[in-house]
């Protein structure tokens, strides 16, 4: 499986690990609010660990997704995604203005030899 699914999968096992130990069962909100409640999911495109595809089948209906460009985990470090999650706090119905996507700029990798 891809690395992702993998990282995913121990994950989930962990967290069911932890429910174990507390001696918890399922949540009660395993079928999530009676009522939407406006979701802004911020994301990197670059992003190693979870898949786009995961993340999307993983929300709640009605939850938005904002691919940041050029970025990976920490989408907030940079001002561009903070500047739009600020926003979508302001006003979570509005339409999410991504004019600030074209200046962000791209990752620089360096090989060290």
């Amino acid at each position: 499986p891809e690395p992702a699914g993998r990282v995913a999968r121990a994950l989930g096992q962990a967290v069911a690990d932890g429910c174990r130990a507390w001696r918890v069962g399922p949540s009660s909100q395993a079928a999530g609010p009676a009522r939407p409640i406006p979701t802004l999911v911020a994301v990197g495109d670059n992003d190693p660990l979870i898949s786009l595809r995961w993340r999307a089948d993983a929300l709640p209906n009605g939850a938005r997704v904002v691919v940041f460009p050029a970025v990976s985990q920490g989408t907030i470090h940079q001002r561009c995604p903070r500047d739009v999650m600020r926003r979508f706090l302001d006003a979570p119905d509005a339409p999410l203005d991504s004019g600030c996507f074209a200046r962000m700029l791209p990752i620089r990798f360096v090989v060290l030899e």
